[in-house]
């Protein structure tokens, strides 16, 4: 039966990271961190971030994969509650199909369902595996921790949301086989952005605001400037916030990841924001680093970073779905939206911190959504933007606005950038902006989203082709030089090769 559907697929995705869930009952042996990834003749092998690619033929790797399953059937011991190999068989059997969608519609839940609710005073583990449902706004009170364990599924209502309040900690411990899943509490086919309220979390780091302001999203929670830079608020390891965004108000919505004045001390590494009615990740402040950074059909800016965020991102990739995915889009839905300080364009900026970000490797996809830039960019904002691509977006590449009030003036830099060359841009006073032009869709595959209703059974592959192809493997701009930015073999948001956004992602638009 095994070999059958090996030979029955024409491409299949194998992902034995699943192992690192059988081992506890099987007589194998692999690192959690160690992991093989089958691709129709490539085979990956993965440690953090460095990784190495090894060509096989394909008659060579359908023997070792149905060997190394066959004798994983002959030596398991029977484990009644265990999904491990029923969601590794789906993977085979599936092809094209990936680990996050069953994680989020709660295909791999073990045991009964958590309701969290009101406030979480003392520290808390949810279990891998485990399904838990958010009871209206929770929050988790400084001097706790709330910690998601692989696997976990966490269900959201209309008027939902989690908060991290300062001096508290989220931690998700996902992988590339088992995410953690944020998602709405609709059945999948039913969902759409705005499904619940989303994550939010406080810091104490440095910020453009002196006086305490409200939080969005009728949280009832203050932030403002404070003097930590360094701090930590937790970290996010492989995890899926879905369909996030509810609208407390005209005006007021929650993002999927809202961030104020967060420090460097917490870290997003594989993070998927995913359909999301506002903003995928907004920054008031602060200096978090995000790695591997992916939002998914959104409706309104998928970064945005404010109020002196002076943080570092590298590989980061946004794509806007086509209208016909449903939803509805904000005004002006652009791929980062950046703002220096809070002073809306008028005030001058002078006396102010500003944003003053660094990111690399960036693949922004917009899908000619109605009023939408590549980048937005305004009221003395600095940055560094190096080793990216800007595409299909219809108002333009990229507008630059220069600070009404005076003061610092808005100058971010670009470094081997490239743009859509039959767009131009908005604003451009402010900046000197990339002249570089892309002739055609800078990536291998958006997916089948405009051929099947949305559901995108053929995932996007956001491997580099065309001209970024032919940049790619750039060496980082040397403007970017930082020990943060280590792995500096790519150009754009994604490795020839490599495609660190399958298996674990989610694409489906309902």
């Amino acid at each position: 039966m095994l070999f059958y559907i090996f030979f029955l697929q024409k491409n299949f995705f194998l992902n034995l990271m699943k192992v690192t869930r059988i081992i506890s009952v099987c007589n194998l042996y692999v690192t959690p961190s160690l992991y093989l990834c089958f691709r129709p003749s490539t085979v990956y092998f993965s440690r953090s971030y460095k990784m190495k690619s090894i060509f096989l033929k394909r008659t060579s790797l359908l023997i070792v994969s149905a060997a190394l399953l066959l004798s994983s059937f002959i030596n398991c011991k029977e484990d009644k509650n265990d999904n491990s190999m029923l969601l590794l068989l789906a993977l085979l059997a599936g092809g094209n199909s990936d680990a996050g969608a069953a994680i989020c519609d709660g295909a791999s839940v073990q045991g009964g369902n958590t309701v969290l609710s009101g406030n979480i005073t003392s520290s808390q583990s949810l279990p891998a595996y485990s399904s838990s449902s958010l009871n209206g706004i929770v929050r988790v009170k400084s001097g706790a921790t709330l910690t998601f364990e692989r696997g976990s599924v966490i269900f959201g209502t209309a008027g939902s949301a989690l908060v991290i309040e300062q001096g508290a900690k989220i931690v998700t411990n996902g992988d590339a086989a088992a995410p953690v899943c944020f998602t709405s509490s609709k059945v999948s086919g039913n969902r759409a952005p705005g499904d619940w309220g989303g994550i939010l979390i406080v810091g104490d780091g440095i910020g453009s605001r002196a006086a305490a302001q409200n939080t969005e999203g009728g949280t009832g929670l203050q932030y403002n400037s404070g003097a930590n830079d360094n701090g930590s608020s937790g970290n996010l390891t492989y995890t899926i916030v879905e369909f996030a965004g509810n609208e407390v108000s005209t005006g007021d919505e929650l993002n999927g990841l809202s961030m104020y004045v967060v420090g460097s001390g917490t870290t997003l590494d594989h993070i998927q924001v995913h359909r999301h009615l506002d903003d995928g990740i907004e920054a008031w402040g602060g200096a978090w680093t995000g790695k591997y950074l992916l939002m998914t059909g959104g409706m309104d800016d998928d970064l945005d970073l404010d109020e002196a965020f002076t943080g570092k991102v590298q590989f980061l990739i946004a794509h806007k779905y086509p209208t016909s995915c449903g939803g509805t889009a904000s005004t002006d839905p652009h791929g980062f939206e950046m703002d220096g300080t809070h002073s809306g364009g008028t005030a001058s900026v002078t006396s102010k911190p500003t944003t003053n970000v660094k990111l690399s490797n960036f693949t922004l996809l917009g899908k000619n959504v109605s009023n939408g830039f590549g980048a937005r960019l305004r009221e003395g904002l600095q940055g560094k933007f190096s080793n990216g691509v800007i595409y299909g977006f219809q108002s333009g590449n990229i507008d630059c606005v220069a600070n009404g009030g005076g003061g610092t003036v808005t100058s971010p830099t670009f470094a081997n950038v490239l743009v859509e060359a039959s767009k131009g841009n908005g604003n451009t006073a402010a900046c000197v902006l990339p002249t570089n032009g892309l002739t055609s869709t800078p990536v291998i595959s958006l997916g089948s989203g405009d051929s099947d209703n949305c559901e995108f059974a053929t995932k996007p592959d956001y491997q580099p082709s065309g001209e970024a192809a032919a940049l790619a493997g750039s060496a980082l701009s040397a403007q970017s030089s930082d020990s943060f930015f280590i792995d500096n073999t790519t150009y754009g948001g994604m490795v020839s090769g490599l495609n660190w956004a399958f298996g674990w992602t989610v694409y489906r638009a309902r």
